[in-house]
C-alpha cells in the first residue's frame, strides 16, 4: 500500500499530468503565470549581464557597468523562461497538493506558552552575536546618528527623529549609570534584541492560534534563532530591524482584519491598527510612503466599514504629520531630502559622467549641485553615496531646489534614455533580479575616521576574551540569506499564488446541510452552513502589501545595490508567506445557524 501511495504521488507530478493540469487552468491563471515567468526571466538575463567588482560599493564606472544585451541573450532568455515557467507551475501544484494533504491542528498549540518559550529561545540564541560584537555592531550610520543624538552634529531628518530620540535615551541612561557611551549602546542593542525577538515570538504564537502544525512552528523557531540574517540585524546599530518588525506586526494585523471583517468596525482593533501604521511611519522614512499605499487599499476593500477604516487612516497619517512637524520645529532639525532621490540623482549624475546631452540651463544646474569636474571621480555606479557624500556636493541647494531638480531630471530623460536605463540598472538591479548570497559585510567603522574613539566607543569581542582567540569564528558576521531580488520575487510569487488559488478555487468547501433526527419527545434541528467556504475569495494580498510597498520605495530611491537591510520587511515576512495557504485555510467560518423544526417536520 505504501508503494502504491508513493507511485500515485509521483504520477501527480509527471510531465503528462502537469500538462493536463495546465490545460485545465482558467485563462486568467495562465496569463498571470506566463507574465510572471516572462518578467522573471528577463530580469534574470539583465542581472547576469552586469559586470561588477567583488566589493561593488566602491567600484567606479570602469569596474562596475552594464554592457548591454547581446544576441546570445535571446537564447538565455528562452532557457530561463522555460525554467522559471516550469518551476512556477510545479511549485503552485505542490502547494495545492500539500494543502489538500497536510491538515491543520484540531486545536491550537497554547499561544501564550509558544510566545514565552519562543521569546526566550530566540533571545538567548542571539546573545553570542551580541557578545562577539559588544556593545553592538557599529556602522558608519551608527556614528552619524550617535553624534546627532549627543548634539555634536546638527540634527537632521536623515534618520527618523523617533529613532534618534531612542538612541539619545539609551546613551543618556548608559552615561548616567555607567559613565560612558559604550554601555548606552549596549542598552540600545539589548532593547532592540528584546523587541525583535518579542515580535518574532508573537508571530509564532499568532500562527499557533491559527492551528499551524507544531513541526512547522519548530522549523520557523530554529530558523529565527540560528540564521544570521535575523541575529545580526538584531545586534546591528541600524533602524531597519525595528522598522521591519513593525511592518511584520502590521501584516499580521491586516490578516486578522481580512479573516474577520467585522473587526474592521471595532474601535479597539482600528486603534491598534492606526498605532501600528503610525509606528511604521515613525520607524523609517519610507514607512510613510508604504502607508500612503496601504491605507487607501484597505479602505477600498473594507466593505461595510469604509468610513471607520478611513477615519483610522486619517488619524494615523495626521498624527504622524503633527508629530514630525512639531518635533522638527521644536528640535530645529534640518531637512535632508536627498535620501528620497537616490535613483533620479544617480541618473542625472550619469549624464554628466558619460557626457550625455544637456543644454546650458541643465549643465549650469548640475554644476551648481557639484562642480562638473567632480562627477567622474565621485560617481559610483552601484551607490549614490559617492555623489551625495562628495565634499563639494551642495546639499542645502538641493534641499531648496527639489522642484527644479525634478524638472532638470525630466528634461534630460528623453535625450538620454540609454544612460538613464544603465544608471537605473546598476543602482537597483539586485533588488529585482537574483543576487549574490555572499554577505560578509562587517567593516570596522570604529576608527579615527568617524571619531568614535574620541567618544570612548570601541567594539570588544567578549567571546574571544572569555574562551580564547578564534572562539567567535562560529558566529561570523555574515548576512547569510537569499539575494535581495530572490526575496522580492518570493513576495511577488505569494501574490501570484493568491490570485491562482482564488481563480482555481483551492480548498473550497460547498455548503453543507445536515439534519439531526428528533429523539423521542424532542424536536429535531436542521443545521445549515451560512455559505460555501471559499478561503481565498478575500483580498489576502493586503497582507503582503506593506512589504511590497516598502520594496517599491527602494526601487525609486535605492541608496545602495544592495544590502539585505533594505528588503528586511520582506525577509521577516517569509515565514508567513511560506505558510500562507494554511493560514488562509485556517480562517474557515464555522458559524452555523439552526432552524428548529416541529414534530411534523416543518420549520418553525
Amino acid at each position: 500500500m505504501k508503494h502504491a501511495r508513493d507511485n500515485s504521488t509521483t504520477q501527480k507530478f509527471s510531465p503528462a499530468l502537469l500538462g493536463q493540469k495546465w490545460l485545465g487552468l482558467q485563462t486568467a491563471s495562465k496569463v498571470a503565470i506566463i507574465l510572471y515567468s516572462i518578467v522573471g526571466a528577463f530580469t534574470a538575463v539583465i542581472g547576469a549581464r552586469v559586470v561588477r567588482t567583488e566589493w561593488f560599493y566602491k567600484g567606479n564606472y570602469e569596474e562596475n557597468y552594464f554592457p548591454g544585451l547581446q544576441p546570445i541573450d535571446a537564447l538565455l532568455f528562452v532557457a530561463l523562461l522555460v525554467a522559471v515557467f516550469a518551476v512556477t507551475c510545479a511549485v503552485l501544484l505542490l502547494y495545492k497538493f500539500l494543502l489538500e494533504r497536510i491538515p491543520l491542528r484540531e486545536k491550537p498549540v497554547r499561544p501564550l506558552l509558544v510566545f514565552l518559550v519562543s521569546w526566550i529561545v530566540i533571545f538567548v540564541c542571539w546573545l553570542p552575536y551580541f557578545f562577539t560584537n559588544y556593545p553592538g555592531v557599529i556602522m558608519a550610520d551608527s556614528i552619524v546618528i550617535i553624534k546627532q543624538a549627543l548634539g555634536i552634529n546638527p540634527l537632521t531628518t536623515h534618520h527618523p527623529l523617533a529613532y534618534t530620540g531612542l538612541i539619545w535615551l539609551c546613551l543618556t541612561i548608559g552615561e548616567a549609570i555607567f559613565g560612558g557611551y559604550v554601555e548606552g549602546i549596549a542598552i540600545y542593542t539589548i532593547v532592540q534584541m528584546l523587541f525583535m525577538s518579542a515580535a518574532f515570538a508573537y508571530m509564532l504564537s499568532w500562527m499557533a492560534r491559527r492551528r499551524i502544525p507544531l513541526p512547522a512552528l519548530l522549523v520557523i523557531l530554529v530558523a529565527l534563532s540560528l540564521l544570521s540574517v535575523f541575529s545580526l540585524h538584531a545586534v546591528c546599530f541600524w533602524k531597519d530591524g525595528i522598522y521591519a518588525c513593525f511592518m511584520l506586526l502590521l501584516a499580521l494585523r491586516l490578516f486578522d482584519g481580512i479573516a474577520e471583517p467585522k473587526r474592521l468596525g471595532q474601535p479597539l482593533f482600528l486603534a491598534r491598527l492606526a498605532l501600528l501604521g503610525l509606528a511604521v511611519c515613525l520607524a523609517r522614512t519610507n514607512g510613510i510612503f508604504a502607508m500612503v499605499l496601504v491605507w487607501p487599499c484597505l479602505v477600498v476593500f473594507s466593505k461595510g466599514n469604509r468610513a471607520k477604516v478611513a477615519l483610522a487612516a486619517v488619524a494615523s497619517l495626521a498624527s504622524f504629520a503633527l508629530i514630525m512637524n512639531g518635533a522638527t520645529l521644536a528640535l530645529g532639525a534640518k531637512s535632508d531630502p536627498v535620501e528620497s532621490y537616490g535613483i533620479p540623482l544617480q541618473q542625472a549624475a550619469a549624464v554628466v559622467v558619460f557626457e550625455g546631452e544637456m543644454n546650458e540651463e541643465e549643465r549650469e544646474f548640475m554644476n551648481t549641485l557639484l562642480p562638473l569636474e567632480d562627477y567622474k571621480p565621485e560617481y559610483l555606479p552601484c551607490s549614490v553615496d559617492g555623489i551625495k557624500w562628495a565634499d563639494n556636493f551642495d546639499k542645502q541647494y538641493f534641499a531648496d531646489h527639489q522642484k527644479e531638480f525634478l524638472q532638470v531630471w525630466a528634461s534630460m530623460l528623453p535625450k538620454n534614455l540609454g544612460i538613464y536605463a544603465n544608471a537605473y540598472i546598476m543602482e537597483s538591479y539586485e533588488y529585482w533580479t537574483f543576487g549574490d548570497t555572499r554577505r560578509n559585510l562587517h567593516v570596522n567603522y570604529v576608527n579615527d575616521k568617524y571619531d568614535a574613539p574620541d567618544l570612548g566607543i570601541v567594539e570588544t569581542n567578549l567571546i574571544d576574551q572569555w574562551f580564547g582567540e578564534g572562539a567567535s569564528e562560529i558566529f561570523p558576521f555574515r548576512f547569510t540569506t537569499l539575494g535581495e531580488g530572490a526575496v522580492s520575487w518570493i513576495v511577488l510569487f505569494a501574490g501570484l499564488m493568491l490570485f491562482v488559488a482564488r481563480r482555481e478555487k483551492w480548498a473550497v468547501r460547498p455548503p453543507q446541510v445536515a439534519y439531526r433526527a428528533a429523539a423521542e419527545g424532542e424536536r429535531g434541528e436542521l443545521v445549515v452552513l451560512k455559505e460555501a467556504f471559499e478561503p481565498f475569495n478575500r483580498p489576502w494580498w493586503l497582507v503582503i502589501l506593506p512589504a511590497f510597498a516598502s520594496w517599491l520605495t527602494v526601487l525609486i530611491s535605492s541608496p545602495f545595490a544592495a544590502l539585505p537591510r533594505y528588503v528586511l520587511p520582506s525577509i521577516f515576512l517569509l515565514p508567513v508567506i511560506f505558510l500562507l495557504p494554511w493560514l488562509v485555510k485556517s480562517c474557515e467560518d464555522r458559524q452555523k445557524f439552526r432552524i428548529s423544526i416541529d414534530e411534523g417536520g416543518a420549520p418553525r
